[in-house]
């Protein structure tokens, strides 16, 4: 039975950065936006995300079960992960996504993505659960980027993160909603989980 788009979500979900982090962000961005490269779309400083599992198209019934699975998230204390490097999928020369890796408390966003994982299985959800990486997106490429820019620009902005390094704190999970427009999706918050506190907002 095929789902009916036109009462589906496009759902995923995703750690926020605070608003500590956003001035990091924002020059990171800033940075790339300045070299103008082709085919190069610079990810808005606000809608930057650590996706901790995608879900795809889902009923809009079904994100009230959504609600109550991430609710039951309870016990997690909260940690960090720190920004490391630049890195590109699938790989250079032939990147689509320019990303910033985080790395850290590896055990404890294990233990948060099974988790996350477990509650999920029940809804409609994505084929394509590749290996977790996780990584802030800063980037999409198309075609055709020159590959002597794309390397300068990720040396670039390897030299600004020593500059300025940051640590991303998880102490909330957000059920996300993706909208897809001819320019680049746009994310947008449905509700937001307090993992220490098991506050739903």
């Amino acid at each position: 039975m095929t789902l009916n788009k036109t009462h589906s979500k496009r759902l995923f979900v995703a750690v926020e950065p605070s608003q500590e982090l956003k001035p990091i962000l924002r020059e990171l961005t800033r940075k790339l936006n300045s070299m103008a490269i082709r085919n190069l779309r610079v990810i808005s400083p606000d809608m930057i995300h650590l996706t901790l599992r995608f879900l795809g198209n889902v009923s809009e019934q079904q994100i009230p079960y959504l609600k109550i699975q991430l609710s039951s998230l309870i016990g997690f204390e909260p940690f960090y992960l720190e920004f490391t490097e630049i890195g590109m999928f699938p790989n250079f020369p032939n990147a689509k996504t320019l990303w910033l890796g985080l790395d850290g408390e590896n055990l404890a966003l294990s233990r948060l993505k099974r988790a996350i994982d477990q509650q999920v299985t029940t809804v409609h959800v994505s084929k394509h659960d590749r290996h977790f990486i996780p990584h802030l997106t800063l980037a999409r490429l198309s075609r055709n980027v020159v590959p002597q820019e794309l390397r300068h620009a990720q040396i670039m902005l390897q030299n600004e993160l020593s500059n300025c390094p940051g640590k991303l704190r998880v102490d909330n999970v957000s059920l996300m909603q993706s909208t897809l427009l001819p320019d680049g999706a746009i994310y947008a918050q449905i509700y937001s989980h307090h993992l220490n506190s098991g506050q739903l907002s």
